[in-house]
Protein backbone atom coordinates (compact mmCIF):
# COMPACT_ATOMS: atom_id res chain seq x y z
CA UNK A 1 0.00 0.00 0.00
CA UNK A 2 0.98 3.64 -0.33
CA UNK A 3 1.03 3.95 3.45
CA UNK A 4 3.47 1.06 3.78
CA UNK A 5 5.70 2.49 1.08
CA UNK A 6 5.71 5.85 2.86
CA UNK A 7 6.81 4.19 6.09
CA UNK A 8 9.62 2.27 4.38
CA UNK A 9 10.94 5.12 2.25
CA UNK A 10 13.61 7.34 3.84
CA UNK A 11 12.76 10.88 4.77
CA UNK A 12 14.52 13.76 2.99
CA UNK A 13 17.82 14.53 4.61
CA UNK A 14 18.19 11.09 6.24
CA UNK A 15 21.67 9.57 6.09
CA UNK A 16 22.54 5.91 6.23
CA UNK A 17 24.04 4.86 9.55
CA UNK A 18 26.75 2.61 8.08
CA UNK A 19 26.91 -0.91 9.42
CA UNK A 20 24.19 -0.32 11.95
CA UNK A 21 21.73 0.88 9.32
CA UNK A 22 22.59 -1.97 6.94
CA UNK A 23 21.89 -4.65 9.57
CA UNK A 24 18.73 -2.99 10.86
CA UNK A 25 20.29 -2.19 14.23
CA UNK A 26 20.14 1.26 15.75
CA UNK A 27 23.28 1.11 17.90
CA UNK A 28 26.57 0.94 16.01
CA UNK A 29 29.17 -1.66 16.93
CA UNK A 30 32.38 -0.90 18.79
CA UNK A 31 35.02 0.09 16.26
CA UNK A 32 38.74 0.71 16.56
CA UNK A 33 41.37 2.58 14.61
CA UNK A 34 44.12 0.82 12.66
CA UNK A 35 47.81 1.59 12.33
CA UNK A 36 49.86 3.86 14.52
CA UNK A 37 48.60 6.79 16.54
CA UNK A 38 47.95 9.78 14.31
CA UNK A 39 50.28 12.75 14.55
CA UNK A 40 47.29 15.03 15.06
CA UNK A 41 46.32 13.08 18.18
CA UNK A 42 49.87 13.24 19.56
CA UNK A 43 50.12 16.97 18.90
CA UNK A 44 46.78 17.56 20.62
CA UNK A 45 47.97 15.68 23.70
CA UNK A 46 51.35 17.44 23.76
CA UNK A 47 49.75 20.88 23.37
CA UNK A 48 47.45 20.21 26.31
CA UNK A 49 50.50 20.11 28.62
CA UNK A 50 51.29 23.76 28.04
CA UNK A 51 52.42 24.25 24.46
CA UNK A 52 55.89 24.82 23.07
CA UNK A 53 57.07 26.79 26.12
CA UNK A 54 56.37 23.88 28.46
CA UNK A 55 58.29 21.36 26.34
CA UNK A 56 61.18 23.76 25.79
CA UNK A 57 61.61 24.17 29.55
CA UNK A 58 61.35 20.40 30.10
CA UNK A 59 63.98 19.62 27.44
CA UNK A 60 66.35 22.29 28.79
CA UNK A 61 66.01 20.90 32.33
CA UNK A 62 66.62 17.33 31.08
CA UNK A 63 69.78 18.42 29.28
CA UNK A 64 70.93 20.41 32.32
CA UNK A 65 70.49 17.40 34.61
CA UNK A 66 72.48 15.16 32.25
CA UNK A 67 75.25 17.76 31.94
CA UNK A 68 75.52 18.16 35.72
CA UNK A 69 75.67 14.40 36.22
CA UNK A 70 78.36 14.01 33.55
CA UNK A 71 80.30 16.91 35.04
CA UNK A 72 80.24 15.26 38.46
CA UNK A 73 81.56 12.00 37.01
CA UNK A 74 84.26 13.78 35.01
CA UNK A 75 85.27 15.87 38.01
CA UNK A 76 85.54 12.78 40.19
CA UNK A 77 87.72 11.12 37.55
CA UNK A 78 89.84 14.24 37.22
CA UNK A 79 90.38 14.32 40.99
CA UNK A 80 91.50 10.70 41.16
CA UNK A 81 93.73 10.96 38.07
CA UNK A 82 97.27 9.83 38.81
CA UNK A 83 99.07 12.18 36.42
CA UNK A 84 97.99 15.23 38.44
CA UNK A 85 99.39 14.45 41.92
CA UNK A 86 100.43 18.07 42.51
CA UNK A 87 96.78 19.14 42.63
CA UNK A 88 96.22 17.00 45.70
CA UNK A 89 99.07 18.81 47.42
CA UNK A 90 97.99 22.29 46.30
CA UNK A 91 94.25 21.96 47.07
CA UNK A 92 92.73 20.21 50.07
CA UNK A 93 90.25 17.32 49.56
CA UNK A 94 87.42 19.56 50.69
CA UNK A 95 87.89 21.67 47.53
CA UNK A 96 87.23 18.72 45.21
CA UNK A 97 84.46 17.32 47.43
CA UNK A 98 82.82 20.75 47.57
CA UNK A 99 82.65 21.07 43.78
CA UNK A 100 81.39 17.49 43.46
CA UNK A 101 78.75 18.10 46.14
CA UNK A 102 77.73 21.38 44.49
CA UNK A 103 77.17 19.59 41.18
CA UNK A 104 75.11 16.92 42.96
CA UNK A 105 73.01 19.50 44.84
CA UNK A 106 72.39 21.54 41.69
CA UNK A 107 71.38 18.38 39.86
CA UNK A 108 68.91 17.52 42.62
CA UNK A 109 67.41 21.03 42.54
CA UNK A 110 67.01 20.90 38.76
CA UNK A 111 65.38 17.44 39.01
CA UNK A 112 62.96 18.80 41.62
CA UNK A 113 62.04 21.76 39.42
CA UNK A 114 61.62 19.48 36.41
CA UNK A 115 59.31 17.13 38.30
CA UNK A 116 57.22 20.00 39.65
CA UNK A 117 56.79 21.49 36.20
CA UNK A 118 56.04 18.06 34.73
CA UNK A 119 53.43 17.28 37.40
CA UNK A 120 51.75 20.61 36.70
CA UNK A 121 51.50 19.82 33.01
CA UNK A 122 50.41 16.24 33.75
CA UNK A 123 47.50 17.61 35.78
CA UNK A 124 46.49 20.27 33.26
CA UNK A 125 46.57 17.96 30.22
CA UNK A 126 43.93 15.42 31.39
CA UNK A 127 41.79 18.23 32.80
CA UNK A 128 41.75 20.08 29.48
CA UNK A 129 41.04 16.92 27.48
CA UNK A 130 38.34 15.87 29.94
CA UNK A 131 36.60 19.25 29.70
CA UNK A 132 36.65 19.07 25.90
CA UNK A 133 35.27 15.53 25.95
CA UNK A 134 32.58 16.47 28.47
CA UNK A 135 31.56 19.50 26.43
CA UNK A 136 31.33 17.47 23.22
CA UNK A 137 29.09 14.90 24.94
CA UNK A 138 26.84 17.47 26.61
CA UNK A 139 26.31 19.34 23.34
CA UNK A 140 25.89 16.18 21.26
CA UNK A 141 22.50 15.57 19.59
CA UNK A 142 20.15 12.86 20.87
CA UNK A 143 20.98 10.69 17.88
CA UNK A 144 24.49 10.30 19.32
CA UNK A 145 23.12 8.58 22.44
CA UNK A 146 20.77 6.44 20.33
CA UNK A 147 23.56 5.09 18.09
CA UNK A 148 26.52 5.03 20.53
CA UNK A 149 26.81 2.17 23.05
CA UNK A 150 26.57 3.25 26.67
CA UNK A 151 29.66 1.21 27.52
CA UNK A 152 31.77 3.19 25.09
CA UNK A 153 30.81 6.50 26.70
CA UNK A 154 31.34 5.15 30.22
CA UNK A 155 34.68 3.64 29.19
CA UNK A 156 35.92 7.00 27.87
CA UNK A 157 35.05 8.79 31.10
CA UNK A 158 36.41 6.08 33.43
CA UNK A 159 39.17 3.79 32.15
CA UNK A 160 40.53 6.07 29.42
CA UNK A 161 40.41 9.10 31.71
CA UNK A 162 42.27 7.16 34.38
CA UNK A 163 45.02 6.31 31.90
CA UNK A 164 45.27 9.98 30.95
CA UNK A 165 45.52 10.92 34.64
CA UNK A 166 48.08 8.33 35.78
CA UNK A 167 49.46 5.78 33.32
CA UNK A 168 50.22 7.93 30.28
CA UNK A 169 51.92 10.88 32.06
CA UNK A 170 53.96 8.50 34.22
CA UNK A 171 55.06 6.45 31.20
CA UNK A 172 55.92 9.59 29.22
CA UNK A 173 57.98 10.94 32.12
CA UNK A 174 59.89 7.66 32.51
CA UNK A 175 60.55 7.45 28.77
CA UNK A 176 61.89 11.01 28.65
CA UNK A 177 64.14 10.43 31.68
CA UNK A 178 65.51 7.17 30.25
CA UNK A 179 66.00 8.72 26.81
CA UNK A 180 68.09 11.66 28.02
CA UNK A 181 69.97 9.46 30.51
CA UNK A 182 70.90 6.92 27.85
CA UNK A 183 71.74 9.73 25.42
CA UNK A 184 74.11 11.25 27.97
CA UNK A 185 75.75 7.88 28.58
CA UNK A 186 76.23 7.33 24.84
CA UNK A 187 77.75 10.79 24.45
CA UNK A 188 80.14 10.18 27.35
CA UNK A 189 81.19 6.75 26.00
CA UNK A 190 81.64 8.05 22.47
CA UNK A 191 83.68 10.99 23.82
CA UNK A 192 86.04 8.66 25.67
CA UNK A 193 86.12 5.90 23.02
CA UNK A 194 85.60 7.18 19.48
CA UNK A 195 85.69 3.66 18.04
CA UNK A 196 82.47 2.88 19.92
CA UNK A 197 80.42 5.24 17.71
CA UNK A 198 79.65 2.62 14.98
CA UNK A 199 78.69 0.11 17.68
CA UNK A 200 76.36 2.66 19.29
CA UNK A 201 74.66 3.33 15.93
CA UNK A 202 74.10 -0.41 15.37
CA UNK A 203 72.70 -0.88 18.90
CA UNK A 204 70.28 2.04 18.50
CA UNK A 205 69.03 0.71 15.16
CA UNK A 206 68.51 -2.78 16.60
CA UNK A 207 66.57 -1.41 19.56
CA UNK A 208 64.33 0.56 17.21
CA UNK A 209 63.55 -2.59 15.25
CA UNK A 210 62.89 -4.61 18.43
CA UNK A 211 60.17 -2.25 19.61
CA UNK A 212 56.80 -3.56 18.40
CA UNK A 213 55.05 -0.20 18.44
CA UNK A 214 52.33 -1.14 15.95
CA UNK A 215 51.52 -4.42 17.72
CA UNK A 216 51.33 -2.69 21.08
CA UNK A 217 48.96 -0.03 19.76
CA UNK A 218 46.75 -2.69 18.13
CA UNK A 219 46.52 -4.68 21.36
CA UNK A 220 45.66 -1.58 23.40
CA UNK A 221 42.94 -0.68 20.92
CA UNK A 222 41.58 -4.21 21.07
CA UNK A 223 41.51 -4.00 24.86
CA UNK A 224 39.58 -0.73 24.73
CA UNK A 225 37.19 -2.11 22.13
CA UNK A 226 36.44 -5.19 24.25
CA UNK A 227 36.09 -3.34 27.56
CA UNK A 228 33.26 -1.13 26.29
CA UNK A 229 30.78 -3.98 25.68
CA UNK A 230 31.66 -5.45 29.10
CA UNK A 231 30.74 -2.21 30.88
CA UNK A 232 27.59 -1.82 28.79
CA UNK A 233 26.39 -5.36 29.48
CA UNK A 234 27.14 -5.04 33.20
CA UNK A 235 25.16 -1.80 33.35
CA UNK A 236 22.23 -3.44 31.54
CA UNK A 237 22.32 -6.44 33.87
CA UNK A 238 22.28 -4.24 36.98
CA UNK A 239 19.43 -2.07 35.72
CA UNK A 240 17.41 -5.03 34.45
CA UNK A 241 18.11 -7.47 37.28
CA UNK A 242 14.40 -7.84 38.25
CA UNK A 243 13.40 -8.60 34.66
CA UNK A 244 16.25 -11.06 34.20
CA UNK A 245 15.27 -12.99 37.32
CA UNK A 246 11.57 -12.98 36.52
CA UNK A 247 12.20 -14.36 33.03
CA UNK A 248 14.74 -16.95 34.30
CA UNK A 249 17.52 -15.60 32.09
CA UNK A 250 20.21 -15.54 34.77
CA UNK A 251 22.28 -18.31 33.18
CA UNK A 252 21.97 -16.78 29.72
CA UNK A 253 23.26 -13.37 30.79
CA UNK A 254 25.91 -15.00 33.01
CA UNK A 255 27.33 -16.96 30.08
CA UNK A 256 27.16 -13.89 27.85
CA UNK A 257 29.00 -11.77 30.40
CA UNK A 258 31.65 -14.48 30.93
CA UNK A 259 32.25 -14.69 27.18
CA UNK A 260 32.84 -10.93 26.95
CA UNK A 261 35.16 -10.98 29.96
CA UNK A 262 37.17 -13.80 28.36
CA UNK A 263 37.52 -11.76 25.18
CA UNK A 264 38.79 -8.80 27.18
CA UNK A 265 41.24 -10.92 29.16
CA UNK A 266 42.62 -12.46 25.96
CA UNK A 267 43.80 -9.07 24.72
CA UNK A 268 45.33 -8.22 28.11
CA UNK A 269 47.20 -11.54 28.26
CA UNK A 270 48.48 -10.97 24.71
CA UNK A 271 49.72 -7.51 25.72
CA UNK A 272 51.53 -8.95 28.75
CA UNK A 273 53.13 -11.72 26.65
CA UNK A 274 54.30 -9.16 24.07
CA UNK A 275 55.86 -7.00 26.79
CA UNK A 276 57.66 -9.98 28.34
CA UNK A 277 58.97 -11.16 24.96
CA UNK A 278 60.41 -7.71 24.22
CA UNK A 279 62.03 -7.55 27.65
CA UNK A 280 63.66 -10.94 27.11
CA UNK A 281 64.99 -9.86 23.69
CA UNK A 282 66.38 -6.59 25.06
CA UNK A 283 68.00 -8.26 28.07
Amino acid sequence: SSKGKALKSPMPGDKPSGKAGGSGELTVKEERESGQVKNQTLLLYLKSFGGALFWTIIIVLHVLVVCLQLFGQLWLGFWTEIKYPELNEKYPPSFFLGIYAAAFILSSIVVLCRELIWRTGAVNAPRELYNKMLGSVLYAPMSFFDTTPVGRVINRFTKDSEELDFSLPMAANQVSIMFFSQLGSLVAICYGMQYFIPVAVVVVVLLLFLQPTVATVVLRRLANATSGPIVALYSEMVNGAPSIRSLALTDFFGERFSARVNEGNATKFADIMLFESVRVKVN
